[in-house]
């Protein structure tokens, strides 16, 4: 991988909507961090035991200088009437189990040392199968337009107990790819 440079976001997909270049995504692991134990034998000799850090899932965020309706149905639910969405009541609103939805970002990889549009080698396409959503933020100051920021839980997942189902892949995957999804 020395040779080239990944960078760049060029396209994010919810569900079936696509979104030309986002303004910017993050991508952040969620950690349930692992707890030290520390113990003493009657000798007083101290034993350790490290508990795993675990990955439960990541946290997505974007922003697009663009609402689509489509994409915040999608994310955040509500509905859309004459133009007009509007965000669901707290009854509409899902118990967060079930609704998921897939989520697929591109990231350009390209030649070293170069980051023109023709230097591009291929696509780093992450994929995340399990997300969830919530309403889009949005700040405005003086004449300056509106950006929607949302926020995507990807998770494993998880049957109605809570248990990660046995045929479930995980939070996201990695692949390289040579087009974008059009």
């Amino acid at each position: 991988m020395s040779d080239t440079a990944i960078r760049g976001c060029k396209k994010l997909v919810i569900g079936t909507s696509l979104i030309d270049d986002p303004v910017s995504v993050s991508v952040r692991p969620d950690i349930s961090e692992g707890r030290r134990h520390e113990f003493r034998n009657e000798d007083g000799e101290l034993i350790l035991w490290d508990e795993p850090d675990i990955l439960v899932g990541i946290e997505l965020g974007f922003s697009k200088a663009v609402l689509d309706a489509n994409v915040v149905l999608l994310i955040a639910g509500g509905s859309v009437s004459g133009g007009v969405y509007e965000a669901p009541r707290i009854d509409e609103q899902s118990s967060g189990q079930g609704d998921f939805f897939k989520a697929e970002l591109y990231v350009s990889r390209y030649e070293a040392g170069v980051s023109d549009e023709h230097s591009v080698k291929d696509y780093l396409k992450i994929t995340f199968p399990y997300c969830t959503g919530s309403a889009p933020s949005f700040q405005a100051a003086g004449r300056l337009f509106i950006v929607p920021e949302f926020t995507i839980y990807a998770h494993n997942d998880l049957d109605e107990y809570g248990e990660v189902k046995a045929d479930a892949d995980g939070p996201y995957s990695l692949e390289f790819v040579d087009n974008l999804p059009s």
